[in-house]
């Protein structure tokens, strides 16, 4: 990837729970939800994500357990799984994301 043809694209994701009935909110057990960012202009390939948590607001009656993972990268979007179990509470969670590509 050349520097002149180098594009980079930025956001934040966020997504609330709290008094939603979202199983993240009241549910057990595992839980996933599936959270897509659609890219301003789509890149000439799938472009390479650097991701991480920046909030996250969660009961205090439960362990924290919370997981952030890249599933799928396309030229025009990429999709990230969230995912909580056991008795873990989640009201809601946001990520920032950075695609840098072509």
């Amino acid at each position: 990837m050349e520097a002149a043809n180098l594009r980079i694209e930025t956001g934040v994701c966020d997504k609330r729970y709290y008094k939603t009935g979202h199983a993240m909110e009241k549910g057990s057990g595992v839980r996933d939800d599936y959270l897509q960012v659609v890219f301003e202009q789509s890149f000439e390939s799938p472009p390479s994500i650097q991701y991480g948590i920046v909030y996250l607001d969660t009961s205090k009656e439960a362990c924290l357990r919370v997981s952030l993972k890249l599933q799928e990268v396309t030229a025009s979007f990429a999709t990230f799984k969230f995912s909580t179990w056991v008795d873990s509470k989640v009201y809601g969670v946001s990520f920032s994301w950075m695609a840098i590509g072509s």
